[in-house]
């Protein structure tokens, strides 16, 4: 049991590694990066994981964002996050357009769903029941706009910083070649210096 933990969490820390790198090393300003990193977000929030990569696209390009980070972040609602996520977001939702479901209620009809996600379609998703729906859509936006909004700055953050670091990388290692150079001058008038004394 211990050994199949560990091997989740490096699954998870190798694939939130690679997420981070694709993201860092995209072309862009870090504003544009940023934007895309907020739809990712706010997608993975805002339509179920079956859904997301078109929409995520639409509103990339809308609002400007680099399209790649969009898709990427949205796998965060992906088929193990999700069975949390979700049951919490269609309650705060229940209660936001004012149907309040009870948790179980709402566990037990979006476990249902999950078992039959990977064959649903759209006609299937709105017969979930009007007000689950409605629940989800409204718990979406709110978490939704709640994470991208942090979601944005942070990443801004972490995109200047990391380019800040290699930039500074890059400037070293043009620099090593020519304090060796320096070196290796100076070796070589060592021993011509000596001489000079030595006759002198």
């Amino acid at each position: 049991m211990r050994n199949g933990g560990k091997s989740l969490w490096r699954r998870l820390k190798n694939f939130l590694k690679l997420l981070y790198y694709k993201v860092m090393r995209t072309s862009g300003t870090p504003e544009y990066i940023a934007r895309g990193v907020a739809v990712g977000i706010f997608i993975s929030f805002f339509m179920p994981n079956m859904f997301q990569t078109i929409p995520a696209l639409a509103l990339a390009f809308l609002i400007r964002g680099a399209k790649i980070p969009a898709m990427l972040i949205t796998w965060i609602s992906n088929w193990w996050t999700a069975v949390f996520i979700y049951p919490v977001q269609c309650y705060i939702g229940s209660i936001l357009v004012f149907h309040p479901l009870s948790y179980e209620e709402i566990a037990e009809r979006t476990r249902q769903a999950f078992l039959d996600m990977k064959t649903m379609d759209f006609e299937q998703f709105w017969q979930l029941g009007r007000e689950l729906t409605a629940a989800f859509l409204a718990g979406g936006l709110v978490f939704g706009v709640a994470a991208a909004v942090p979601g944005y700055f942070l990443s801004l953050k972490l995109v200047r910083k990391y380019r800040a670091l290699r930039e500074e990388r890059r400037k070293r290692k043009m620099a090593r070649p020519q304090t060796d150079k320096v070196k290796r001058k100076k070796k070589q008038r060592e021993p011509e210096d000596e001489q000079r004394n030595g006759t002198r």
